[in-house]
């Protein structure tokens, strides 16, 4: 009973407190909340009356200055953290997780360039003959351009002979054409230790016959730049 007394006492407080809030027009708290800072509100208490502190149905009671008055805060609040915001600490050296390591070494290769492709080049003589004609020389000079261009360490010279005649003549004719071709090149810049000569008469024909033919295509020396 006495508890449902002091809550309708209570009641009645709130209501005249709401009133005496209301014909505030001009003064009113709450238009100075919308424009700049809250300002205190004043209602008449019966002195010696406790009012809870955390009942809120309109507004906060705060403190009570003095006998007969309540300090009334409106309901609004801005909650402003006291304590420090968090440091995040940015490390400029990468976490392990965040470091790709560079791929270590598996082995060591040595690029080398190819051997250069072997090139061919062929001269043909007349009947008999180991003279260098002048169309042989020109094939000759661009054997020697490609000597110097590339990375050539050996040039083999080899003369063959057609098929007529006998073994050993076509033998001797034959590295002497060789040796005709190895002279034209020192003289056209080759040096002397990259040449080997060799003849072969008769045998290895281009142009395959019987014995005792004279096959133009036959009588030639083959250069071969390695």
């Amino acid at each position: 009973m006495h508890f449902r007394l002091r809550q309708v006492c209570f009641g009645a407080l709130i209501g005249m407190m709401a009133t005496g809030i209301v014909g505030c027009a001009d003064d009113d708290p709450m238009n100075q909340v919308a424009t700049g800072t809250p300002q205190p509100i004043l209602a008449d208490v019966p002195t010696g009356m406790l009012v809870p502190a955390d009942y809120r149905p309109m507004a906060r009671l705060v403190q009570l200055p003095r006998a007969g008055a309540a300090y009334i805060q409106p309901d609004i609040q801005q909650v402003v953290s006291t304590e420090p915001p968090l440091a995040v600490k940015v490390s400029s050296t990468p976490s392990p997780e965040g470091v790709i390591p560079s791929s270590p070494p598996v082995g060591t290769t040595s690029l080398q360039a190819p051997p250069a492709a072997e090139q061919k080049f062929q001269v043909f003589f007349d009947f008999a003959k180991a003279t260098i004609s002048a169309a042989a020389e020109q094939t000759l000079r661009q054997a020697m351009v490609s000597a110097l261009a590339s990375d050539v360490t050996t040039i083999s010279v080899t003369g063959y002979t057609d098929s007529a005649g006998t073994d050993q003549y076509n033998l001797a004719l034959s590295v002497e054409r060789a040796k005709a071709v190895r002279n034209t090149l020192i003289r056209l810049g080759i040096p002397p230790a990259e040449i080997a000569i060799a003849g072969e008469g008769k045998t290895h024909q281009l142009v395959p016959t019987a014995d005792g033919v004279r096959e133009p295509q036959n009588r030639r020396v083959l250069i071969l730049l390695h």
